[in-house]
């Protein structure tokens, strides 16, 4: 409950304690831990679903995209969406490049 909503109510309801202990835990860095691997694993399976569907979101705006007898404005839409997410994954891609290449000369450097 607490990885899914963050509310620490909703947490100690669920755990069968106060929101004074659910506070105290948070006080302990193996509790942040754990909280912190708990967001991390749940993060990662959200991208591989993402992942695995974003083949498929690509195929349902290209087919609006092509499809004639849908309103150009549908049409323009279904473009610009796939032309502003081909950029960002561009511009991501190369943020990450540009990082790793930084963090290896820094490394280099020491």
């Amino acid at each position: 409950t607490l990885v899914l909503s963050g509310d620490k109510s909703q947490a100690a309801t669920a755990a069968g304690v106060t929101r004074t202990t659910i506070y105290k835990w948070y006080e302990l860095q193996h509790f942040r831990d754990a909280l912190n691997q708990a967001v991390g694993a749940m993060l990662a399976e959200l991208s591989r679903m993402l992942v695995t569907r974003s083949a498929a979101a690509c195929d349902v705006l290209e087919e609006i995209m092509n499809d004639l007898e849908a309103a150009s404005s549908v049409r323009v839409r279904a473009a610009d969406i796939l032309l502003s997410r081909m950029l960002q994954v561009y511009q991501l891609t190369d943020l990450e490049e540009r990082i790793t290449r930084l963090e290896a000369a820094n490394n280099g450097n020491k």
